[in-house]
């Protein structure tokens, strides 16, 4: 699958003298499994805990992530400006932790599908919103209309 990771700065803890990072990652909305997804993901909000939609990596595992995007990757920037992290394009396989669906590090290659700015200008969280709220709308549309399953014009 084609894995959007942000990995902010704040984010990192020390546990029992170990660097633990918590991993926001996201289908990339360019997946042929992302379209129709209302939540794009691998974490329920409420499982992340301290940090929505968070699951935590060893140093070592954020290693193998930044290794495998490559070149494609950008930074995180907050609403001032100011880069607050770095997110990370990768095809990933996805195991189940602890109920959380995290990312493979172990089987992770680049993916085609970048995490840069797209022609338009939005950076790809604007682009994984976009993707989820076309979902939403599509769905909604569907059950307003009184329609089982949405209709596909050709």
């Amino acid at each position: 699958m084609n894995v959007v990771v942000m990995a902010w700065d704040e984010r990192v803890v020390e546990a029992g003298g170990v660097a633990v990072h918590h991993l926001d990652a996201r289908v990339h909305p360019g997946d042929r499994r992302a379209p129709g997804e209302t939540d794009l993901a691998l974490v329920p909000a409420s499982a992340g805990g301290r940090w929505e939609h968070s699951a935590p990596y060893t140093a070592e595992q954020r290693e193998s992530i930044v290794v495998a995007a490559g070149d494609n990757a950008s930074d995180l920037v907050d609403s001032s400006g100011e880069v607050v992290g770095r997110v990370y394009g990768v095809r990933a396989d996805l195991l189940i932790d602890d109920g959380a669906v995290v990312v493979n590090t172990k089987t992770l290659s680049a993916t085609e599908l970048s995490v840069r700015p797209d022609a338009h200008g939005r950076d790809i969280r604007e682009q994984i919103e976009d993707s989820m709220r076309l979902a939403r709308r599509t769905r909604d549309t569907v059950k307003a209309a009184g329609l089982d399953e949405p209709v596909l014009v050709q």
